[in-house]
């Protein structure tokens, strides 16, 4: 409907995640994700070219798009529920609203625990989630993952299990997933995804972006890239 309305469009911004609370606590990002599908992925989408394939066909036809920010999470939905159950134990904050916590943590490691059992790697919609070996294996900088993890807000940290597990394999998904709309797109210079796993442990107060720089080859070859690339010849 877009295409058909606004075919010479330059700029689009479709945001969900912003919805998520990072400025409170662990309960308040739980609450508020439980309300928005802020992780396609295995949430309706089996993989990252399910959920591209999604997007890419309402997108064909602006052909005059240039910058494109599709504000949802390529990880799997599982990853940030992971994240939850790290840090439930986390203080809530004093002027949280909230005030409890509703989530059946029991449950929800029971599940990620089936899904890891038969291997220490689960390759599900071509990422990786690794699960470490020990809750008490440590870090070259000393502190183990969960002695290290825990924070007060609901914003992603490094040291967390998931976060740290996801973060490689995500960054791959958002240079694929960047490609294939890129297919669809001629124009395109750049597209933003919304990315917890790939954030920087700065405080936030709503999930950061990530930007891929899109450069097309004289051939038709498509390149994406972190950072901006000069024209590409051949």
């Amino acid at each position: 409907m877009i295409a058909e309305s606004c075919r010479k469009l330059e700029r689009l911004d479709l945001v969900v995640c912003d919805g998520l609370e990072l400025g409170c606590c662990s309960s308040c990002l739980e609450s508020t994700a439980s309300q928005i599908v802020h992780s396609p992925i295995g949430n309706g989408f089996g993989n990252y070219e399910e959920l591209m394939a999604y997007y890419a066909g309402p997108l064909k036809g602006l052909r005059y798009l240039r910058h494109l920010s599709l504000g949802i999470f390529l990880s799997h939905h599982m990853v940030l529920d992971r994240h939850f159950g790290d840090h439930h134990q986390d203080p809530i904050n004093v002027d949280c609203a909230l005030q409890s916590r509703d989530s059946d943590w029991a449950s929800l490691e029971d599940e990620y625990a089936t899904a890891l059992e038969s291997s220490n790697v689960l390759s599900q919609s071509r990422m990786a989630f690794h699960n470490p070996s020990t809750k008490t294996a440590s870090t070259s900088k000393g502190p183990s993952f969960y002695e290290a993890q825990k924070h007060t807000t609901g914003e992603p940290s490094t040291a967390c299990s998931a976060c740290a597990a996801a973060n490689h394999s995500i960054r791959q998904v958002e240079l694929f997933a960047s490609l294939r709309i890129a297919q669809q797109l001629p124009r395109l210079e750049n597209i933003r995804w919304a990315s917890w796993f790939t954030a920087s442990v700065e405080s936030v107060r709503r999930p950061p972006w990530v930007t891929v720089w899109i450069s097309k080859k004289d051939d038709g070859g498509i390149k994406a890239a972190r950072k901006p690339q000069s024209p590409i010849r051949g």
